[in-house]
């Protein structure tokens, strides 16, 4: 096969990962070109010719732009994984990404929000909004600790009454049934035969297609209706949602910006403190090691740690009658 152009090894590299999800592909592609863009390269000539000048730009850029530490290495990353490839098949002859080191990180635990804030925010949409969808949306991520992808790609279907939970397809496409309290099954169901189902009418009527995605967008000119795809169900964009959340928290008063990623941070810390067992918060999280629950989402409280040690070691902790023994043992060894 004889590639003609910069696009053709770009779309042959991505096809590696045919057994990803088409959201781990997505994100591959979006990176990867925003890494060429940044760098300014078009040709498979100006990838091979790819030098110290071009690797400042990328990281000039991330400095201009704010990005975090580990959002600048997850970038490189997949950009190094990408010359790697082409060095492997022969389209470059230089891998020069192969030596640039990633940033180093501090493993400080990401701003967690207390479940009090989260609270306060999800009362001030309920209030302050008319649909249920964005109430129902962030009151599931708390209740489940859902990742965002998962949460705008639940169906309907997904749904399972009779268990309490929902199917989630997670990462490496790992399916599990993730437990939800009843009330919040109960809300669901509402929603799904009032406003889903008055929205979907409306979808439908313009030639839209249901494809039973759970959370659907609103339609109406705000919404640039006439310009919506409608072929892709009509369901809740990831960015979407995000700045709606962020908008809603800063109008609830929260300290912090609140992401969805926070939300789950504060559901798996929750758990942690009701159960003491983080192995429970890990399985709750469905991460493939408790390290990393352990080091980026669970807020350990320190002061518990040092109250333990105080109590069961401390000096003036130790059993009185033993003391009373040392004591008169001194006294004895004096009088011999």
């Amino acid at each position: 096969m004889i590639l003609r152009n910069l696009n053709e090894v770009k779309e042959q590299f991505l096809a590696k990962y045919i057994l990803s999800s088409n959201l781990t592909k997505m994100k591959y592609r979006d990176e990867l070109n925003l890494f060429l863009k940044i760098c300014d390269i078009n040709t498979i000539e100006e990838l091979n010719a790819f030098n110290e000048k071009d690797i400042a730009k990328f990281f000039d850029y991330s400095k201009e732009h704010n990005w975090s530490a580990n959002t600048t290495n997850q970038r490189l990353a997949t950009a190094k994984v990408f010359f790697q490839w082409c060095f492997e098949k022969k389209y470059i002859d230089n891998n020069y990404l192969k030596e640039i080191k990633r940033i180093r990180t501090s493993n400080t635990i990401h701003y967690t929000p207390k479940m009090d804030d989260c609270n306060k925010l999800l009362m001030y949409i309920k209030k302050h909004t008319k649909k249920q969808r964005l109430y129902l949306m962030v009151k599931l991520l708390l209740s489940t600790g859902l990742r965002l992808s998962e949460l705008c790609n639940i169906k309907t279907t997904d749904l399972n009454f009779e268990n309490s939970s929902i199917k989630v397809i997670g990462k490496g496409k790992k399916i599990v049934e993730q437990p939800v309290p009843i009330e919040i099954l109960d809300e669901l169901k509402n929603y799904i035969n009032t406003e889903r189902q008055d929205t979907m009418d409306i979808y439908i009527n313009m030639g839209g297609q249901d494809k039973n995605f759970l959370f659907v967008s609103g339609i109406g000119e705000d919404c640039n209706s006439g310009e919506k795809n409608k072929e892709d169900g009509n369901c809740v964009k990831r960015n979407a949602f995000y700045q709606q959340l962020k908008r809603y928290a800063v109008k609830a008063g929260l300290p912090k910006a609140i992401s969805p990623h926070a939300l789950r941070r504060c559901a798996g810390t929750t758990i942690y403190e009701q159960t003491g067992d983080i192995k429970t918060a890990s399985e709750f999280l469905r991460h493939s090691s408790v390290t990393t629950t352990e080091r980026c989402y669970v807020n350990y409280d320190k002061t518990k740690l040092i109250n333990a040690v105080n109590q069961v070691f401390a000096e003036n902790n130790q059993d009185k009658e033993y003391l009373k023994y040392l004591e008169l043992k001194k006294k004895f060894e004096r009088v011999i």
